[in-house]
């Protein structure tokens, strides 16, 4: 426990006291140090989630890290040109964003509409580097609230799966994927059986729907119950691959 949040909490405590201010309560369970749970699934937001704090474990996750920074790059790109700015004077950069890019709103909306347009066109191959990470991660900020959306209103969609990445496996045997980012340094996760494949599934631009039937083939009992619960497995990874940047969806 940092001991900093006992001096904080000190003096919010003073502060209350002398201004004569009631305080409430966001969260009504006591939760013990590091026992935050919950506190960083930006795929949550807005369906099951409208409050995050990268708490505890959550600011040394760098999946939950990865999902902020786009979060703010995507939404707030003026700011973290700020954060860049303050970086570049100590003479680290972390990110090697495309030499075009301006760091506006507009520019990012640009950027992924015509991203989806190469998409649609089997084109995005044609992008370099530095560009296709940063329409990537941008485009990805907002994937799991649509795929929410467009499974609630049954919409005809596809699901594709980005080839950026590659396969390793360490000495337990376990699969590791090594995930290329805008950084230097990949991003590794290990995934386990469904995860590869649903990869393998969708290594081609497949329509959801289609996708899922080519899923149900891997159940020998296909009873409707154990049919919805595999269903409600692989959409629940399908969002989790979706924050690791490795699985596009689009209409």
């Amino acid at each position: 426990m940092s001991f900093c949040l006992f001096f904080e909490q000190l003096l919010f405590y003073q502060m209350t006291l002398e201004q004569n201010k009631p305080v409430e309560t966001l969260i009504d369970i006591q939760i013990d140090d590091n026992g935050y749970i919950g506190f960083g699934d930006f795929e949550s937001v807005p369906f099951n989630k409208t409050y995050l704090h990268l708490l505890g474990h959550f600011k040394r996750d760098l999946r939950t890290c990865k999902m902020l920074e786009s979060y703010v790059i995507r939404y707030f790109p003026e700011k973290f040109k700020l954060l860049i700015d303050l970086f570049d004077k100590t003479g680290y950069t972390w990110i090697k964003f495309p030499k075009f890019y301006s760091f506006s709103l507009k520019q990012n909306n640009d950027i992924i509409d015509n991203f989806l347009v190469q998409i649609k066109k089997g084109d995005i191959n044609s992008l370099e580097l530095p560009h296709f990470f940063l329409a990537r991660d941008l485009l990805s900020v907002d994937l799991p609230k649509r795929f929410h959306q467009y499974l609630l209103k049954k919409e005809i969609f596809s699901i594709y799966l980005y080839p950026i990445y590659d396969v390793q496996h360490n000495s337990n045997g376990n699969t590791l994927l090594k995930i290329k980012n805008l950084e230097d340094e990949n991003f590794i996760l290990e995934v386990d059986e469904i995860d590869l494949i649903i990869m393998k599934t969708i290594k081609k631009p497949i329509r959801y729907d289609s996708f899922i039937s080519n899923m149900k083939n891997y159940v020998e009992d296909r009873d409707n119950e154990i049919e919805n619960q595999l269903i409600e497995l692989i959409n629940k990874r399908i969002i989790f691959l979706i924050t690791c940047k490795l699985i596009l969806i689009y209409k």
